[in-house]
Formats: structure tokens, C-alpha cells, sequence
């Protein structure tokens, strides 16, 4: 039985990851799927610092979205629980997290860091307040 309940729309964007509980910094990743509220990441275990984090644990994803003319470059931040891990021998490690809450962010000038966003240093929305 299928108990997926969106679409994963299978996609390879790049994206960083850190569990702040776990992990002092975030690790490069790279998207595998995504679905409205999750997400699976592959990472390159090399690439991983300490133990890894334990189902539960809450963690920060930055992905990386595709250029646009139009834009400046974007990315989405995503606050996320950890749902499953798989490691998947020597060369791949596998996250599947659930996805709390997105927010859209200008990318940082030479690409991302994950820690270069913070909601205060975000323009505001121009909603009336």
C-alpha cells in the first residue's frame, strides 16, 4: 500500500543540509525528489561530520533553484524533521525530510551558505501592516 500522499516530482538541484544539534556546519547535498511537504537529499558521505543525526531530529535544508532571467538567483530555505536515513554503502547517504515551513531567499553572491540567511536580514513583504 501506497501511503504517499503528494506527487514526488524527481529532481537534482543542489542543495546544503545541516542538523544544528548534530552537526556545526552544513554538508553539500543534492536534491533526489521533492513532494509539497518533503524532500529527499543525497549526500556524499565523505562530505558528512560526526554521528548521524537520529529520526526526529530537526534540520535546515537550502536548495539551490534553477536560474531565471527574470531574477536574481533564488533558493528556498526549509525548516525540516528528519524522517528517514539510508546509507546506501560507501558512496551515497540518502535524507528524507519533512518539510515545517519554506521560505524564498535571494541565493548569496558565490553561491550558497546556509548560514547567511537569516529572517532579519530579509526584506520584509509588502503586506499592510
Amino acid at each position: 500500500m501506497n501511503r504517499r500522499s503528494n506527487e514526488r516530482i524527481e529532481m537534482r538541484l543542489p542543495c546544503q543540509l545541516t542538523f544544528p544539534a548534530e552537526w556545526g556546519s552544513a554538508v553539500p547535498g543534492v536534491t533526489a525528489n521533492m513532494h509539497r511537504d518533503g524532500v529527499l537529499i543525497s549526500c556524499d558521505p565523505r562530505d558528512l561530520r560526526g554521528e548521524l543525526p537520529k529520526v526526529g531530529s530537526k534540520g535546515k535544508v537550502q536548495v539551490e533553484l534553477p536560474p531565471n532571467p527574470l531574477f536574481s538567483p533564488k533558493c528556498i530555505v526549509c525548516d525540516t524533521t528528519l524522517v528517514r536515513v539510508d546509507v546506501l554503502g560507501d558512496v551515497e547517504t540518502q535524507f528524507a525530510m519533512r518539510i515545517a515551513t519554506v521560505a524564498f531567499r535571494d541565493l548569496a553572491p558565490g553561491g550558497m551558505n546556509l548560514y547567511s540567511h537569516s529572517i532579519a536580514s530579509q526584506p520584509t513583504s509588502s503586506l499592510p501592516v
